[in-house]
């Protein structure tokens, strides 16, 4: 029986395997880095607010957009399509001085639809019920916008295109223009367009058109 005893007290008081404790050290890890990452994504949402995010969004658009942005109510989440972060954006719409291409468009055989998204005072180039889309966390810290999906409710989109390369979708500042705010690369995945979407197209130039 001392014998019995004495060799299951030798196994309860064997050293683990260095596989073993290597396997722990690393599951700390993980669950440390784990922990930390949730933490700052706690603090990103809490902080982000509506509101915050609104101000954010009215001072920087300036910068990247010729022409009105106006939206009624913008959000983030840290969770919902992670590990992107996801952004929605409701009763928005970009808008621009109507006046800005008035020497550019002539009537033609697409004169009707080329007037379509005109108004007194401001054009629109695209404007929605609803907006959401997730955003690569990584390319967006590279440098880089990556949007794997984006869904657009109640979209109405009035691209027109005229001659010598003008649009009225040039109002985004790209990386061709001399100013130093310049919007970064966009990639963009799966684009859904749901609750009667309603897309004009005209092309001055060619005569193209299409609703």
């Amino acid at each position: 029986m001392k014998e019995e005893n004495g060799t299951a007290n030798t196994l309860e008081t064997m050293p683990q395997a260095p596989g073993k404790r290597i396997l722990k050290r690393l599951f700390k890890v993980v669950l440390w880095i784990a922990g930390i990452w949730l933490a700052l994504l706690l603090l990103l949402q809490a902080a982000l607010s509506p509101a915050v995010l609104a101000k954010v969004v009215d001072r920087i658009a300036p910068e990247y957009i010729d022409g009105d942005l106006s939206f009624r109510k913008i959000k983030v989440s840290m969770f919902r399509h992670f590990p992107n972060v996801g952004i929605s954006i409701e009763d928005c719409s970009l808008t621009y001085p109507a006046e800005r291409f008035d020497s550019l468009e002539t009537a033609g055989a697409q004169g009707e639809l080329l007037r379509m998204g005109c108004g007194q005072v401001a054009d629109t180039l695209v404007s929605f019920k609803r907006f959401s889309a997730g955003i690569n966390i990584a390319s967006l810290i590279g440098g880089k916008i990556s949007i794997p999906h984006i869904i657009l409710s109640n979209p109405r989109i009035f691209a027109h295109s005229y001659n010598d390369g003008n649009a009225n979708w040039n109002i985004f500042r790209t990386s061709e223009d001399s100013t130093e705010t310049a919007l970064p690369p966009v990639s963009i995945g799966r684009i859904r367009l749901v609750n009667h979407p309603h897309i004009v197209y005209t092309d001055s130039q060619d005569t193209l058109f299409a609703m």
